[in-house]
This record gives structure tokens, sequence and C-alpha cells, in this order.
């Protein structure tokens, strides 16, 4: 089930890229240069990178800044939908509060730089997480988000991540 939902939002995604890079018979008066293309990659690899640092540090308030702040922002994990930066600050709260340490660490990023003004990724992420209690969670989660700037910063309006099952 959930490898159907991961390769559905794949596939989803994918259409979302050819549709907006593909205009038939309109002339496309903006070029999008290989130069801006690989500013908007990096510029996304800078934001993912601080994401992993936020959690790292176990800090709430910073690691929410990933997720846009409009209405029409969209994130689901695991099945668990939430509809806006409250719902997953409220989750990332209550997340660290019981949690001692954390690691993430990325552990592959494909950037799709669509405009100066979105983008977007689809990767895999190693985490562990030490609870106050002792126990330890860890595992590999695959990651796909759709990144637009807002006020001159990237964030994420809509995405998914889900867990990678256990080889």
């Amino acid at each position: 089930m959930k490898t159907t939902h991961f390769l559905n939002l794949l596939i989803f995604s994918i259409l979302l890229n050819i549709m907006f890079s593909c205009k038939p018979e309109v002339e496309n008066t903006n070029v999008f240069t290989a130069e801006q293309k690989a500013l908007v990659t990096n510029e996304i690899m800078e934001v993912s990178d601080k994401w992993v640092q936020n959690n790292i540090h176990k800090n709430p308030d910073s690691i929410v800044t990933f997720w846009s702040n409009s209405p029409d922002m969209y994130f689901a994990e695991d099945g668990v939908f939430f509809d806006n930066r409250e719902t997953i600050h409220s989750f990332l709260t209550g997340f660290y509060e019981n949690t001692d340490t954390m690691h993430v660490e990325w552990l592959e990023r494909r950037i799709n730089p669509i405009s100066d003004e979105v983008a977007s990724l689809a990767g895999k992420f190693r985490f562990r997480a030490k609870f106050k209690s002792g126990d330890v969670h860890e595992g590999k989660v695959a990651f796909t988000a759709v990144f637009t700037r807002e006020n001159g910063a990237w964030s994420i309006i809509n995405g998914h991540e889900s867990a990678i099952p256990k080889e």
C-alpha cells in the first residue's frame, strides 16, 4: 500500500514537471538558463540542509519554516495529513519534547528547478531518534516536495514523506 502510494506521488510529480516544461505552440519568452537552474538547485540544497540541522537541534520553530505559510500548503506523512504550518509545528513540538537526541542525514536528493519561483525535490533521508524513555526509532524515509519562493524564501507548498520498508 505504501509503495503504491509513493509510486502514485512520484508519477504525479513527474507529470507535474512535464506539464510545466511542455507548452505546445506557445513561444517561451522567459528563458530559464542553466545558470539560473543551478542557482535554484543550490538554494534548495541549502534550504534542505538547514532543515536537517534544525531537526538535529530539535528546534520546531525553525523546522516549521521549511513549509509554506500559505493556506494552499498541504503535507502528508505516512498517511497523516497536515493542513497548515500550525499542525506541523504542534506535531514537531510534541515529538521533540520527548526526544533526547536526533540525527538526520540526506541519502539522496534530486532537485528539478521548474522556474526561478518553483522547484521540486525527490529524495531519501535517514533518521535516528533516541527518546527520553531510552527507546530508539530509526529508519529511512522517501520525501517529495514542491517548493515555491515566497517573499524571497523557499518553502514547501505540497509534499509527502513515507517510511521506506526495511530490506
